[in-house]
């Protein structure tokens, strides 16, 4: 698959995903799907991520021959909660660590790996079960290709805003809208309006040991319409063990699975598969 095919039918990869089993996607999660948290000295989190492919919004981004390819990314994430404003900063980024060299070169190239994301968000709790926020990501892609990008840092912008509610499972509505902020096709042209029910449902195993497991399904309006366009629809399905080591340390293995619509291809529904294995190293202060 060529750059720009495999640029367009990805939606680029991104966002400050909580890096736990749910989602290597997830970055819109921890900015636009945050939840209320014990209030804590400082408000800092530091995480380093791993994860056996880079899977976003359905698509995996490091693949080079398929969805079912396992090309390992190490993700640093780190945020500061300000206090009891209910404001929130950060960074989070994407590498590939494996893959062949011509791989990973040709991601950086065409704005899909060495991922650096900025994000700020807000949240508000208006009844113990009931929470609403905002943020926007900023993404960076320095290194890519300018003659195959028309730009040597493509840069884009997604904001959004979301609604959570607890009951029996926790309920989540996100909506965003991705932005290419360079005047080029495979920057600007690709730009859509993201929507993404969610649901998620929290286990305690033991006074350290809990299961999350959560579900979404996410749609793409695309700024040139969807005609012939892949990845427009994704489903995820992830399951983690979160475990606290300690009131600081904690660690948080998982499995998901994922699906995304590939046009073009005889097997679409088979070749949209992608399941991959994550963990994710955590401080908190």
């Amino acid at each position: 698959m060529s750059a720009s095919i495999k640029k367009a039918a990805m939606a680029i990869a991104g966002a400050a995903v909580l890096f736990t089993a749910a989602a290597a996607s997830s970055q819109e999660q921890q900015v636009l799907e945050q939840e209320v948290e014990p209030e804590k000295a400082i408000g800092i989190d530091a995480e380093l991520g791993f994860a056996s492919a880079y899977v976003f919004r359905g698509a995996n981004v490091f693949q080079e021959d398929g969805q079912m390819d396992q090309n390992m990314l190490i993700a640093p994430g780190f945020s500061w909660s300000i206090f009891d404003t209910g404001i929130t900063i950060g960074y989070w980024g994407a590498f590939q660590i494996s893959g062949g060299r011509d791989n990973i070169g040709d991601n950086i190239d065409s704005a899909l790996g060495a991922e650096q994301d900025l994000y700020l968000s807000y949240e508000h709790a208006f009844t113990d079960s009931l929470t609403a926020g905002a943020g926007v990501v900023y993404y960076l892609y320095p290194g890519a290709d300018k003659t195959l990008m028309g730009a040597s840092v493509p840069m884009y912008l997604e904001p959004g805003a979301n609604v959570s509610f607890s009951t029996v499972v926790d309920l989540g509505l996100n909506v965003s809208y991705f932005l290419g902020l360079q005047d080029e096709p495979g920057i600007r042209g690709i730009s859509y309006l993201y929507i993404n029910p969610t649901v998620g449902k929290s286990f305690a195993l033991g006074s350290r040991v809990g299961l999350d497991v959560s579900a979404g399904y996410g749609f793409k309006l695309f700024k040139e319409g969807n005609d012939g366009m892949s990845n427009i629809h994704d489903i995820l399905l992830g399951a983690g063990v979160p475990i606290s080591l300690n009131d600081t340390f904690a660690l948080s293995p998982g499995v998901s699975v994922a699906w995304t619509n590939i046009e073009g291809e005889d097997e679409k529904f088979k070749d949209g598969f992608v399941v991959w294995g994550s963990l994710a190293l955590q401080m908190s202060l």
